[in-house]
């Protein structure tokens, strides 16, 4: 029999091995790290940085006009597209994205990388605000102010963001 040839029975005996699974290979067991659908190294990553956005959201709920036009002044040096809009549904749309992010990030069901990606997008552009705000950080463009401390901690959640998105680990 010629090698790298295959007959008509070892064709056969292929297809019904594919047919019933036979060729995937077997699920992996459950083990302590692999319960309730999350990996537990990503849960308190998920769990720290999504109760804080959340809390966060749901404290601007009641925003008033004032506050919401600061917030998108500072915005606007990140996304100059968000000058545009009405300071009162900037303050709405900016909870509703907090909410949304925060709560990714809890619903164990949603999976790491997806929201990771919706973390880091998040983050991004509160480092990128950080980065494009003048009162913010020092001469050097880096550093913060005692002004820019609050902001530039957020880099923290683009570090969660990447360690999300990242992880390799076969599901």
């Amino acid at each position: 029999m010629e090698t790298g040839r295959q007959t008509a029975g070892s064709r056969a005996g292929q297809d019904a091995r594919v047919s019933i699974g036979l060729d995937r290979p077997p699920p992996r067991p459950v083990t302590k790290e692999r319960t309730l659908g999350i990996n537990l190294s990503h849960a308190a990553l998920r769990l720290v940085t999504g109760a804080f956005i959340l809390n966060s959201g749901i404290g601007k709920l009641k925003l008033d006009k004032e506050h919401a036009a600061g917030l998108q002044s500072m915005a606007g040096n990140a996304i100059p597209a968000v000058k545009q809009l009405e300071a009162e549904r900037f303050g709405k749309l900016l909870c509703a994205g907090e909410i949304t992010v925060g709560s990714m990030l809890l619903a164990p069901f949603i999976p790491a990388r997806l929201a990771g990606l919706a973390l880091a997008t998040f983050s991004g552009s509160l480092v990128t605000m950080y980065l494009r705000t003048p009162w913010m950080t020092e001469a050097d463009g880096i550093r913060p102010t005692a002004d820019g401390t609050a902001f530039a901690k957020d880099v923290w959640m683009l570090g969660i963001a990447t360690a999300l998105i990242l992880d390799r680990r076969r599901r």
